[in-house]
């Protein structure tokens, strides 16, 4: 919009135009450009190592089921309300060394060490449970295998992956009974079938899968296991032991869970907990080792 003033004859019109805000004249600030949202990354619980919340710190006992996180928290309370601390800080520092405690973060082990006590280990639990298994009478005359053959699969997890939820004693122990009762269930319940020879690949495949559904639901899972419950119908031996089954895998689980117990706290340590992790924030605070 433009206004026109009169203006003397000889004089030439002008036009006038409104002032301008010298706000408006101000350049504007430059704008930031949007910065693309920083990546997240699922706690290592939804990419399946276990119930581990990286970002506190320590375990997430959330993860795991109610029943199992509260029992962890009445533990723990309890134990504390006796011995004024957790039940492993009170015992004397080399017995609760060896059974996983820690004041502190044990230090780095070099890749070669941790190869050889993996070696020693794999090797001398499976030939402690192979001699105890032909050396117990009971297992022999009721035709016991040499070893039940999911317990090579344990090995590699107890001295491997020891910092694995799955390698853990209550995971290692209560799977394996669970598998173990599991399988000679399914395999009794099929036996009464007249052509049990021909289905029993079937009662293989429903154990295995039964054991495994009982395992996730009560927070035990440890993956050989699945092994045991199958093994318990399908293989020959393993089927005629019968009820036997159950306390030849406990003694098993026993012996590989006491080398590991020796073994593994030389230079690492093992177990990062006996019942249930820590919540993350205790875990947070630096001191290893949960019920």
């Amino acid at each position: 919009m433009s206004y026109h003033i009169n203006q003397p004859a000889g004089s030439s019109a002008t036009t006038t135009t409104p002032a301008t805000s010298t706000n408006s004249l101000a350049p504007s600030p430059m704008k930031e450009p949007d910065q693309p949202p920083s990546p997240t990354y699922p706690a290592r619980s939804q990419r399946g190592g276990g119930p581990v919340d990286e970002e506190k710190g320590g375990f997430d006992s959330e993860a795991l089921p109610d029943v199992v996180a509260q029992s962890s928290r009445t533990i723990t309370h309890m134990s504390r309300r006796i011995w004024g601390t957790t039940f492993l800080e009170k015992l004397p520092r080399p017995v609760s060394h060896f059974l996983g405690y820690r004041s502190e973060p044990p230090k780095p082990v070099h890749p070669v060490a941790i190869t050889f006590w993996v070696f020693i280990g794999v090797m001398s639990s499976l030939l402690l449970i192979t001699l105890a298994t032909q050396r117990i009478q009971v297992f022999r005359d009721n035709g016991a295998p040499v070893i039940v053959a999911s317990f090579g699969a344990a090995a590699v997890l107890e001295f491997n992956s020891i910092a694995s939820p799955f390698a853990q004693p209550r995971n290692a122990l209560l799977s394996q009974i669970i598998a173990s009762i599991t399988g000679v269930c399914i395999s009794k319940l099929f036996a009464l079938a007249p052509n049990y020879d021909e289905i029993r690949w079937v009662g293989g495949a429903l154990a295995c899968a039964l054991a495994t559904v009982i395992m996730n639901a009560t927070g035990n899972v440890h993956p050989p296991a699945g092994a045991t419950a199958l093994i318990a119908v399908v293989d020959g031996p393993s089927r005629e032991l019968g009820w036997w089954m159950i306390p030849l895998v406990l003694l098993s689980c026993t012996i590989m869970i006491g080398v590991a117990l020796l073994l593994n706290n030389v230079q690492r340590q093992f177990p990062m907990y006996w019942w249930a992790p820590k919540p993350a924030e205790e875990a947070k605070n630096g001191k290893k080792g949960g019920l």
